[in-house]
């Protein structure tokens, strides 16, 4: 028996196997749909058939594409002084189990006392870093942030409604796009289409986007 035959982490090895599925752009985005670690197999179909058919229906937002937020092939883990010293010297051992199980197939070198593990699949990285805070001298661990701004897709899911915002930035992307413009679509379990507007007419319904999307503000 291996020393991590019978680690427990927040998936199982069979379902780390399923990632990285073909498409990195719905993958991505069925797991800021679903708020899990791991895309499931019939969200990530639902948003792949739901994405290509907006996009073949309206063609203004046919190229905008979801901007990758976070890295969801890697997570930073961040140690105190003396873990550190463990790690840069090759002998820390207790990330071994999960760096097993998620697929590491790099790992960085320590920079400010963080060390990015990166990986084959893709996962939620916030999620996964709840994993990696709990191993001995981690002070905390999580998503590796990029900088800028720029087009990007959101999912918002109640039930088998999905809530779509496509947001076009212009301006200065990349310090952070000065303007956004929105279109706005629910698509349910048939796959049908409502289109809910956009801010570039003033037809999107505020309330309806800030609800959704997290977004207090419209141009």
């Amino acid at each position: 028996m291996g020393p991590c035959e019978d680690y427990e982490g927040l998936a199982t090895p069979e379902e780390v196997a399923a990632t990285p599925r073909a498409d990195a752009e719905v993958e991505v985005l069925a797991l800021r749909a679903g708020d899990v670690l791991l895309a499931s197999d019939d969200v990530y179909a639902r948003v792949a058939r739901d994405l290509a058919a907006i996009r073949a229906d309206y063609t203004d937002v046919a190229s905008i594409t979801a901007r990758m937020r976070a890295n969801p092939s890697s997570v930073l883990v961040l140690f105190d002084d003396a873990t550190i010293d463990d790690v840069e010297a090759g002998t820390y051992t207790a990330w071994d189990c999960p760096n097993a199980l998620y697929g590491a197939t790099d790992i960085g070198d320590p920079v400010f006392n963080g060390v990015t593990i990166r990986f084959e699949g893709r996962f939620e990285p916030e999620i996964l870093g709840t994993e990696y805070a709990t191993l001995p001298g981690v002070t905390s661990a999580g998503a590796s942030v990029g900088i800028g701004d720029g087009d990007d897709i959101s999912i918002d899911v109640e039930g088998d409604t999905y809530s779509w915002i496509f947001s076009q930035g212009s301006g200065d992307c990349q310090a952070g796009c000065i303007n956004h413009d929105y279109w706005g679509f629910t698509t349910n379990a048939d796959g049908d289409i409502t289109y809910e507007g956009t801010s570039v007419d003033d037809s999107l319904d505020r309330g309806w986007l800030e609800e959704h999307h997290d977004i207090t503000s419209l141009p």
